[in-house]
């Protein structure tokens, strides 16, 4: 744990602020005997292996990723009992701020030779680090820190970075991210970015998030063949043109701002094409995969269907409110199940797609014609 802690204490030693944050997301999952705990990451629908550890207790080596990897909550919860010992908070140089939140809602804060005391300015009921790290962040700029450097490389944190950037009233903001690649750490300059997408484009930065919902994230869902960088070049291409998709910020989700959004997919695949929605497209896509007997393979190419994109569009949408209150200490989202996009199977949350029969009620369509 004190190694673990030093490698935080290490980067402040190099840097001239005076905080350093570190934090952490949690999610309620059932466990087999049905009580309730705290997870880091949402699991979907896996039922974890959990136990109840204590900060001194020897973790099994021969199980140690799997130990790790289905109590994540509770051991971060170790970790800030452990740092927040008197032992670990000696450590700390002097004139730092070591700030701990989660896997609860509370936020720990750390000073050498002062006690360790709970910040209520931090408490949050957000189970996202993604979005929780964005309070400590305002907080820092309340007092009157100029320069913070978000360290993510989660494509998320980035987007939200920059489509927030401008919200904070600081004058530097970057994100240190490792390219796992070429490995090599690269501090990019954030507000940099933010300023350039509004004064180049005249947008608000903000609706990068809902470009980047709509392409896809862990939430909602992926539109097979249509990369996250095909639909920002493709929205960057005609920024006016889909203005409504502001819409997606306001609840109830609007018929303009889903069909908005089903024109920028459609853009996606070619901006020439005239079709006026995906299941037009589909047929198109279609035949003209049977002029070229390649019947075989079309359905892995088509887009989705109309009533498909609609369901996406309502789990985008749930996402994004969640991003878009990313100042809101006490977020209130309801669960999955309560919003359109996700239905209840056995018990289990899954997508919803369709709100139809998957085959035609007429047997006839179910073939192709010339079979008997």
């Amino acid at each position: 744990m004190n190694r673990l802690m030093g490698d935080c204490i290490d980067f402040k030693k190099n840097s001239c602020d005076s905080y350093t944050e570190v934090t952490t997301s949690s999610i309620p999952l059932r466990t087999p005997n049905g009580s309730s705990i705290t997870f880091i990451r949402d699991e979907g629908n896996k039922i974890l292996s959990v136990y109840d550890l204590k900060y001194d207790d020897i973790l099994d080596i021969d199980h140690h990723h799997e130990l790790i990897h289905n109590n994540r909550a509770m051991i971060t919860a170790r970790i800030r009992e452990c740092w927040s010992t008197q032992t670990c908070i000696d450590a700390l140089p002097k004139g730092k701020v070591l700030v701990i939140s989660g896997p609860d809602d509370a936020a720990v804060t750390l000073k050498r030779s002062d006690r360790p005391f709970e910040d209520y300015l931090l408490v949050s009921s957000h189970i996202e680090a993604d979005t929780r790290l964005f309070i400590h962040a305002q907080a820092m700029s309340f007092d009157d820190i100029k320069s913070i450097v978000i360290q993510a490389s989660d494509t998320d944190v980035i987007i939200l970075a920059i489509a927030h950037a401008l919200s904070f009233n600081v004058d530097n903001i970057f994100v240190k991210s490792f390219n796992t690649r070429a490995k090599l750490t690269t501090y990019i300059n954030i507000r940099e970015i933010a300023l350039r997408i509004k004064y180049k484009f005249s947008i608000n930065p903000i609706i990068l998030l809902v470009i980047h919902a709509l392409s896809g994230c862990d939430t909602t869902s992926f539109i097979k063949n249509i990369s996250k960088p095909n639909m920002f070049r493709t929205f960057f291409s005609n920024t006016n043109r889909y203005e409504s998709l502001n819409d997606f910020f306001r609840l109830p989700l609007t018929t303009n701002a889903i069909s908005t959004a089903e024109r920028l997919l459609l853009d996606c695949f070619s901006s020439s094409n005239t079709v006026s929605s995906l299941d037009a497209l589909r047929g198109v896509m279609a035949r003209s995969a049977f002029k070229r007997n390649r019947s075989s393979f079309v359905a892995p190419t088509l887009p989705p269907s109309n009533n498909a994109f609609y369901y996406h569009c309502h789990r985008a949408s749930r996402q994004i409110q969640i991003w878009h209150q990313v100042y809101q200490s006490d977020m209130v989202i309801g669960s999955m199940d309560s919003w359109e996009g996700y239905e209840i199977i056995e018990n289990e949350i899954h997508l919803k797609w369709l709100s139809i029969e998957h085959l035609p009620s007429d047997p006839r369509l179910s073939v192709c014609g010339k079979c008997s």
